[in-house]
């Protein structure tokens, strides 16, 4: 109970200072089904409130989070605090509750941090040291107060690529700046500038009492990766060429781990992610890049794990098992992010730098499933059912929604591009296809027995074009599938084409209904989302969609939406015929359905 009060406190904290009101309004609403003060408290709601029908989740999502607009953040060597450097002081916050600790300034208050340098903590935790415009500064984080500055001989610039590492012993601090690398001695101040020839970022870590590095070469169109020892000059310690099946494709090395010895290398032609064993030329893991970014990956420290951010906005982990990765964990997460994701020092957690928040997840919370397809979902016109499936999987799932039971499963047997529904008729897009299901009540217990239907068990197919995100449109009998700008008009029980296909003049935002008249129209109105079905001539309705509230068109707020839930995005928003009901995906593309009165 206690643990549940601090969370229900802490995460609803911005809605009900704002207004008492929203612990009915928002906090009693979006507190997950498992809380115990949503069981205590939720029946007691007595106004109608908008309340969520579908998309609560079971549990508490293990992660906290903290709004903040410039940041680059650091854990300390103990795992318990995290560094955020604002433009012009660090913040020292404790990493299960984001409270703040302490506030660290410059003395005079001019010098602001280079915009894409971290702060970084000394091995023994006592010292932080950041890079600002012109030297690098050294805090007392028992005092607050600062124990040293470095003059810099370096010209520190915003658009530069920087990074700062301590000696394991805490003796050196070596600052990089594109390909020059400074060693600064803590006691003596004296400083060495070392100049690295390197295609391509280096890498700096520490290493005993030293600092190494990792740099690339190319020569004669192969490409060698150098491992030195920086003292007063450098010393190559080891070095290792890339494969020459690799070298034919435009690559790029993404993140680097010297303790296992693996680089993830992000390939153009074809598109992939691959982990690679520089000592064997082994491979630990392909990925299809279309799946996953690659300015966020990294390491942990052992190199035992291994995270990244994919293009549908969900971190994904994998752990390494002695021999390859395999797929961990998955979070959804709220967008791009500006640096790599951030394990802490004992991979219990890890941090990641939004634009505009910092969220950590915990790794010691029972394990979530790991995909890394693109989840699609169709709602009946009626409300009622849910069509559920993955991109490029071939299984869909049937789900009513007044019960959230699952009621039917179809085995395709073709990679899913796209789906549809209406009534009881399920239409499936393959990749140059188009197959249709009858949907009927006990169909798969009475009818099929207790197998899963597949494709056999369809009422029709036809041979469709090939387009990427394919739309659906079906009402009665009459469907249509839009790729890009075309339209193509069929029956939806026979497959039957009932006419050519057809030009849209406009398709942004917009959805046509079947005699060619228009149906909705998305658009901004006050930074807001207005829908206006012309063919039933339903009331406008403009509803504020805002960073964190949904407003009615007087401006009352009507529901505070969670992180994950912040959608201004209008492309993602569907409305129900009943023009009270709106669904969008949240950032973890999973179905949200609201229903404002």
């Amino acid at each position: 109970m206690a643990r549940d009060c601090f969370y229900f406190g802490t995460e609803f904290f911005e809605p009900i200072n704002v207004s008492a009101t929203h612990i009915y309004h928002s906090a009693l609403e979006l507190s997950p089904l498992s809380s115990i003060i949503r069981k205590l408290y939720y029946h007691r709601r007595l106004t109608p409130f908008p309340r969520v029908e579908i998309g609560i989740p079971d549990s508490r999502d293990p992660n906290i989070s903290i709004d903040s607009p410039h940041n680059f953040s650091t854990w300390s060597p103990c795992g318990q605090f995290v560094a955020v450097r604002g433009q012009d002081a660090v913040k020292i916050r404790d990493a299960l509750t984001f409270e703040l600790v302490s506030t660290l300034r410059s003395v005079t208050g001019r010098d602001f941090f280079v915009a894409a340098s971290p702060a970084s903590y000394s091995p023994d935790g006592h010292s932080l040291a950041c890079i600002t415009t012109s030297d690098i500064t050294i805090w007392d984080i028992q005092t607050g107060g600062v124990a040293k500055k470095f003059q810099s001989n370096m010209h520190l610039g915003n658009g530069s690529s920087t990074s700062l590492v301590w000696s394991s012993d805490g003796g050196m601090i070596g600052v990089q700046l594109d390909r020059t690398v400074n060693m600064y001695d803590v006691v003596s101040g004296i400083v060495s500038s070392i100049e690295l020839k390197s295609s391509r970022d280096p890498y700096l870590w520490a290493h005993n009492e030293s600092i190494r590095v990792m740099t690339t070469s190319r020569d004669s169109g192969i490409t060698t990766i150098d491992i030195f020892d920086i003292g007063l000059a450098l010393t190559k310690i080891e070095s290792f060429s890339i494969p020459p099946e690799l070298e034919e494709r435009n690559y790029s090395i993404t993140a680097f781990s010297p303790t296992a010895y693996h680089v993830s290398v992000s390939v153009m032609d074809p598109a992939q992610l691959v982990i690679l064993d520089i000592r064997t030329l082994e491979r630990k893991l392909l990925v299809e890049k279309r799946v996953l970014g690659s300015r966020s990956n990294n390491f942990s420290s052992d190199g035992s794990r291994f995270a990244a951010l994919s293009r549908q906005y969900s971190i994904h982990i994998w752990n390494y098992n002695g021999d390859c990765y395999i797929p961990w964990r998955q979070f959804p997460s709220s967008g791009a992010v500006r640096v790599p994701i951030l394990f802490s020092p004992t991979s219990s957690s890890v941090l990641v730098d939004f634009f505009g928040t910092i969220r950590i997840w915990r790794l010691d919370s029972p394990p979530t499933p790991a995909t890394h397809h693109q989840q699609l979902n169709i709602f009946s016109h009626s409300g009622i059912h849910i069509a559920n499936a993955h991109y490029r999987r071939s299984t869909i799932t049937i789900t009513k929604l007044l019960s959230q039971t699952p009621c039917q499963f179809i085995d395709t047997g073709i990679e899913i591009a796209g789906l549809g529904l209406t009534g009881n008729v399920l239409l499936v897009k393959g990749p140059d296809i188009v197959v249709a299901w009858l949907l009927t009540e006990g169909w798969v217990s009475n009818a099929l027995g207790n197998r899963k239907p597949g494709r056999d068990d369809s009422i029709w197919s036809m041979s469709a074009p090939q387009c990427f995100r394919p739309k659906f449109s079906v009402e009665g009998e009459t469907g249509v599938i839009k790729c890009g700008k075309t339209l193509h008009t069929y029956n939806s029980r026979t497959g039957k084409v009932l006419g050519p296909a057809r030009e849209l003049p406009h398709f942004s935002g917009v959805w046509y209904s079947f005699d060619d008249t228009l149906q909705a129209q998305v658009h901004r109105c006050n930074n807001s989302v207005q829908i206006a079905p012309s063919k039933y001539r339903w009331k406008p309705l403009c509803t504020a969609w805002t960073k964190e509230w949904l407003k009615d068109h007087q401006g009352k707020s009507l529901l505070w939406l969670p992180i994950d839930w912040r959608i201004d995005r209008s492309r993602n928003v569907e409305w129900f015929p009943d023009i009270s009901t709106i669904k969008f995906k949240s950032n973890n593309d999973k179905p949200i359905i609201i229903k404002l009165h």
